[in-house]
């Protein structure tokens, strides 16, 4: 297994680094409060098809090994309400995690 904190080592010299990612499963949703945790001040945003899970993020936040993220540092969006286009130049990384039959939909 890969270790996050190593694989996002060289973000924590940035004070606010910008990743999207794609995929709002466990995994993706795994990876999205790892790097909010491991990267304080980093801004993740986390984009799905699973309208419940979104919205509870965006309300509630997100409960991560024990720890409460807020939506300032992890904010979520509905596949519908995106065009990760509009997102190239302004995120530092854009990380897709989604089941092999989503993967060419969520490059486009």
């Amino acid at each position: 297994t890969t270790d996050i904190s190593t694989s996002t080592s060289s973000f924590k010299s940035q004070s606010k680094v910008k990743i999207a990612i794609v995929g709002g499963g466990s995994l993706g949703t795994w990876f999205a409060g790892q790097i909010a945790v491991s990267n304080p001040g980093a801004q993740v945003l986390l984009v799905s098809d699973w309208e419940e899970h979104t919205r509870s993020i965006n309300q509630t936040g997100l409960l991560f090994n024990g720890q409460m993220i807020d939506k300032n540092s992890l904010s979520a969006i509905g596949y519908q309400d995106v065009n990760l286009a509009q997102y190239q130049g302004t995120m530092d990384q854009i990380i897709i995690l989604t089941k092999a039959r989503n993967s060419v939909k969520a490059a486009q």
